[in-house]
Order: C-alpha cells, then sequence, then structure tokens
C-alpha cells in the first residue's frame, strides 16, 4: 500500500500546517476511480493532529485562526475544495483527478506530424 501525493502540489504551499494537512488529506482522499473523493471534519480533530493537544480554550481559539490560512492555501490548489463552516466547526476537503495528460505516443505523434509538413513559402 502506499500514499499518492502531488510533490508539484506540495511546493505551492507556504504555510507549515497547510503541507501536513496536504498530506494527510491525500492519504485519505487517494484518487483511485476517475470520481472527487470528499471528507469531513472537525476543525478541533485537525488542528490536533497538526499542533499537540491542548485543553486550553484560548490555544485553540488561536490554533483555529492559524490554520485558516493553510486551509485557503490548500483551496488554492487547483484539483481541491475546501470548505470550512465556522458554525458547525466542518472542515469539508473534496479532491478531483486531474486533467489527464496527453501519452507520450500522442505527443510525439503530433511533434512527427509538424516536423514532416513541408515547408511552405520558404526559401
Amino acid at each position: 500500500p502506499h500514499i499518492r501525493v502531488n510533490l508539484h502540489e506540495i511546493l505551492q504551499l507556504e504555510h507549515p500546517a497547510a503541507v501536513i494537512i496536504h498530506g494527510m488529506m491525500s492519504s485519505r482522499l487517494s484518487l483511485r476511480g476517475k470520481a472527487a473523493r470528499r471528507h469531513s471534519t472537525d476543525i478541533d480533530k485537525l488542528t490536533n493532529r497538526v499542533y499537540e493537544k491542548t485543553d486550553s480554550a484560548s490555544v485553540i481559539r488561536n490554533r483555529r485562526r492559524k490554520i485558516q490560512p493553510a486551509l485557503e492555501e490548500i483551496n488554492m490548489l487547483p484539483d481541491w475544495t475546501v470548505d470550512y463552516d465556522s458554525k458547525t466547526r466542518q472542515v469539508t476537503f473534496e479532491r478531483r483527478p486531474p486533467k489527464k495528460a496527453i501519452s507520450y505516443s500522442k505527443r510525439k505523434a503530433a511533434v512527427k506530424k509538424v516536423l514532416d509538413k513541408p515547408d511552405e513559402g520558404k526559401i
């Protein structure tokens, strides 16, 4: 078993918590099929996984504020959607499959087609 983590996405993230959350959610939202994957969790559970657990109400509130920029950063990635409901304190992650890349054989055929064109109008 392995986890699919997109390293290009990780390199776009600057917030340290965003990198940790991206890794956790990538493992939960492993894209095996064509359908998007969705996962919801409580923001306090998420902060406890990123930071060490605490019982202090002020620290918990501060961490909720600190983690929101990380969630916004993940939301900016092209294949991700992150929704945070402050009333229910639920964070929903959705990951869509990336757009399919052009296969090597199709790229090779396209290049060959361009190279095999006769030079029209050149002297």
